[in-house]
């Protein structure tokens, strides 16, 4: 049997763990019935106190019992953190890879783009230090503790944050992020990376950078014909164009605590569930 116990896992499937739809977590039903509580007595306490025998008074009354009662009982199960579908369906994955070292082979469709991130990588650290007057470069050491295990972009000790690189693949997809919050998937890859360096502060810079000139050509040589001619399928994929305080966005994720916790104990529950995978596993041998 194998010892599941002190598994680490990568920032960057944080959210797959964290996340669960649109269900709120045991915690969070305790805590919006802790603020309904609250509501509740600021509504009595502006009753005048003359009016407080009244009916409406002494039902507000009953009320707030009901929703203390309500806390108490919620409080039994608050910290009992369970696993979506969705955070199930990876952690039979990692299964797959922390047994046998095989893991699943990433689609050919979006392959290109995964390509450019990483060969331009680089780059964006490079646009980057002009734009700021820093001199990053690309970390490359690991770094774990006792749930987590990640490669940030960049360190800065100095100012005491880490510094996250996401190279756009086109236009669209780099425009996406203006006038929104910073996705959940990245924040709690950022919150992963700030536990690990024990620092208080992240961000992440979107950067668009021309397309290496090999995806191109492959690019080219997969959609060029009636819809889209070579030289549509080029210009839209190279920026050098656009100055360059124009293709990058900045956001700044500020450490919490509370969320590192979660995601500590989640990882436990992570821990006990592919011991569980296993047995399931040899079960039915």
């Amino acid at each position: 049997m194998t010892d599941f116990s002190k598994t680490q896992f990568y920032c960057s499937l944080l959210y797959n763990l964290m996340t669960d739809g649109n269900k709120k977590t045991p915690f969070e039903h305790w805590q919006d019935a802790c603020n309904l509580l609250i509501q509740e007595q600021e509504k009595y306490e502006a009753i005048p106190i003359p009016k407080r025998e009244q009916k409406p008074a002494l039902a507000k009354l009953e009320k707030i019992e009901s929703v203390k009662l309500k806390i108490a009982e919620l409080a039994l199960t608050k910290d009992d953190d369970t696993l979506s579908e969705g955070c199930k369906n990876q952690l039979l994955g990692l299964y797959g890879w922390l047994k046998y070292k095989k893991w699943t082979a990433p689609e050919a469709t979006g392959w290109n783009r995964g390509v450019k991130g990483l060969s331009v990588e680089g780059l964006s650290i490079e646009m980057i230090n002009r734009l700021d007057g820093t001199n990053y470069s690309k970390c490359e050491e690991k770094f774990t503790n006792d749930y987590l295990i990640g490669c940030p972009d960049v360190i800065d000790n100095e100012r005491k944050i880490v510094v996250d690189v996401k190279s756009s693949w086109n236009i669209d997809s780099f425009l996406l992020n203006l006038d929104k919050e910073l996705s959940k998937n990245y924040w709690w890859q950022m919150q992963g990376y700030m536990a690990l360096l024990d620092l208080p502060k992240a961000e992440v810079n979107f950067c668009l950078i021309t397309t290496p000139e090999h995806i191109i050509q492959a690019e080219i040589d997969k959609k060029a014909g009636e819809k889209y001619s070579a030289d549509e399928i080029r210009a839209n994929l190279t920026f050098d164009d656009i100055p360059e305080q124009e293709r990058r966005l900045r956001f700044v994720v500020e450490r919490d605590e509370q969320a590192v916790e979660k995601l500590y104990r989640k990882i436990i529950k992570c821990r006990e569930y592919l011991s569980t995978i296993e047995q399931i596993h040899f079960s039915m041998k």
